[in-house]
């Protein structure tokens, strides 16, 4: 990374050496980006003198020794922490003067290629390469919007007849269009490889399924989302409406199950809001192709990281924008459509033979492949191998899926359950992944849907063992649990890491390891790195000055030989992976204790 200021004067100087930390981002809408850095600064020491930059200045951010610019933007904000210390400085790009510009247009009879120029112009922004349409609006009429809404909303407008999706971005100075969605060339995401840590979540929180529509206190329309009911409940909002009976309005309103996930990985510069990705990560479920709505690239002690929210789907963003003429040939179109998810119908069957306790059932699944990574392991700490299958969470370690109905060759097979996610579902369905040696293979099948025959083992006495209940209790609090230093109520949603692990262990096991990690410390019995298992304490130090002995600071619980469950002062109770950098460097020890 390197970094160039160009003042008032236009003399331009090298400045990366006076930046301690710089964050890079951007999301798919109102798509400017941002360059955030700080500067070390001491006026007394000729050394550490930072270079006086000044709102309006240039700053340019490049990768490596490339000659152009990765980013080129205006310092924005500038605020000087004490005489001796830091000077933080914020720049935004090009395209922040559209953000922040409005106006009003009259256009008939032109393509969104000659709007944007047109828009540009006036802005005194260059124009670079535009995205072709060759499809010309009849009537476009934006009133009093901002110059970036009139652009998208140009574009939003042909979407739909021409079938591409577009994306506005600035290659340096000047404007483009692109388009949206475009997968990063020759990378993957793995967990394996390059992912730290991951997140999956499924939210019915915001969930609308009937909406009524009044106009002058009289109801005219009731809207519903049938599956959504059956599946949650009836949950109601009202609308009011000035025309008609409300269609569009309950649209707007109805809203389905939220699907978010999000990746914290090893920097690349082309993995940017936008842009689509591939990804393999079983932690999380994540597998196929994904699309970035925020990404925050951050540069420190010469490592890059970055941070990516996902969509599911790649979908052009909407302004909104209708014409201040009645008599236009397009509208808009609501953005915020509601999707349900299909429900399934389960069968329960449950016996008891030879002692071993079961329940099977019959349910609507979608399967995918992975490729077997030199070094994967399953949750027993085994090489991971062809013949088995990775399961949800929700599923247990040493239980059996028979397939069937997927028209493959998979179809009538029966196999044991090795490896856990967290992606329990896709569309609605039970997600299962076989895991293959050949990465074509993997790739070739893709995502197949057909039916699954779950079977739950558990031991001859009925129980499941005490790590694996220990390991399910931890699990159950993904995502629940926040974290607070000295906080010790897991049920009630606030720990501390090792408040965390006791009541995991307690809960789970039965079996008191102490409240702090200098008592976990002497729980059990120590385990070397290479044996370490699933439900094992791992153990870190010097996360902070903690005063303990070794220094010991940090714990959590084996998933299997690099996955752990703990709860994070980042991002409370999560799965983090000891092959990430920064826990390799702070692990301690492993101490099995059941």
């Amino acid at each position: 990374m390197r970094v160039e200021w160009t003042n008032s004067k236009n003399v331009t100087k090298d400045i990366t050496e006076f930046v301690g930390s710089l964050k890079w981002s951007g999301a798919d809408t109102q798509a400017a980006r941002t360059v955030e850095f700080t500067l070390a600064h001491d006026p007394y020491d000729e050394y550490l003198k930072a270079p006086d930059i000044k709102t309006g200045d240039t700053i340019k951010v490049y990768k490596g020794k490339e000659k152009s610019p990765r980013f080129v933007g205006r310092s924005m904000i500038r605020q000087k922490t004490s005489d001796i210390g830091t000077i933080d400085v914020t720049v935004y790009d090009y395209m922040h003067n559209m953000i922040k510009s409005t106006g009003t247009y009259k256009f008939k009879d032109k393509t969104p290629e000659f709007i944007a120029k047109s828009v540009c112009a006036d802005l005194k922004i260059s124009v670079g390469s535009l995205m072709a349409t060759k499809t010309k609006i009849k009537k476009y009429f934006p009133a009093d919007r901002t110059y970036y809404d009139i652009i998208v909303g140009a574009y939003k407008k042909v979407s739909k007849k021409t079938g591409k999706k577009y994306f506005p971005q600035m290659n340096g100075t000047k404007f483009e269009i692109v388009e949206k969605g475009t997968i990063v060339k020759n990378y993957v995401l793995s967990d394996e490889t390059n992912i730290y840590e991951s997140r999956y979540e499924q939210n019915a929180d915001e969930v609308v399924n009937v909406v009524d529509a009044y106009k002058d206190d009289k109801k005219v329309g009731t809207y519903k989302k049938q599956a959504s009911i059956k599946k949650y409940g009836v949950i109601r909002q009202a609308v009011t409406v000035d025309s008609g009976k409300g269609s569009t309005e309950a649209k707007n309103t109805l809203k389905g199950l939220s699907t978010t996930a999000s990746i914290s990985a090893l920097g690349n510069w082309d993995c940017i809001a936008g842009r689509g990705i591939q990804i393999q990560d079983s932690a999380s479920g994540l597998i196929g192709k994904y699309w970035i709505t925020n990404d925050t690239h951050t540069f420190e002690n010469g490592v890059h990281k970055m941070e990516l929210d996902l969509a599911f789907k790649n979908v052009m963003e909407n302004p909104g924008i209708k014409n201040a003429s009645k008599s236009s040939s397009t509208t808009a179109t609501p953005s915020n459509t509601a999707t349900s998810v299909d429900t399934t119908n389960t069968n329960v069957a449950s016996s008891n033979a030879g002692g071993v306790k079961y329940i099977a059932s019959d349910k609507n699944a979608i399967y995918t492949a992975s490729y077997i990574a030199p070094g994967s392991v399953d949750d027993y700490g085994h090489p991971m191998k062809e013949g088995v299958i990775i399961a949800p969470s929700s599923h247990m370690l040493g239980g059996t899926v028979k397939i069937s109905g997927t028209g493959t060759a998979y179809d009538g097979k029966t196999y044991k359950i090795v490896k856990r996610s967290h992606a329990n579902l896709i569309n609605g369905k039970v997600h299962y992944t076989i895991p293959m040696k050949s990465q074509d293979a993997a790739k070739k099948f893709g995502m197949v849907p057909g039916k699954a025959k779950y079977t739950r083992g558990v031991t001859v006495d009925g129980t499941t063992s005490k790590a694996e209940r220990v390991v399910r209790v931890g699990t159950d609090h993904i995502n629940k649990v926040k974290y607070k230093m000295g906080a010790n109520n897991v049920p009630g949603g606030l720990s501390d890491c090792s408040a965390f692990t006791q009541y995991c262990f307690y809960k789970g096991a039965g079996v008191a390891i102490g409240r702090t990690t200098q008592e976990q410390l002497s729980a059990g019995k120590e385990v070397q790195r290479w044996s370490m298992r699933r439900g094992d304490l791992v153990l870190f130090k010097d996360t902070y000055k903690s005063g303990y002995k070794m220094g010991v600071s940090h714990v959590g619980i084996m998933l299997d030989y690099n996955r752990f469950v703990h709860c994070s002062s980042s991002g409370g109770v999560m799965i983090s992976n000891l092959k990430a950098n920064y826990y390799k460097t702070h692990f301690l020890m492993g101490r099995r204790i059941v």
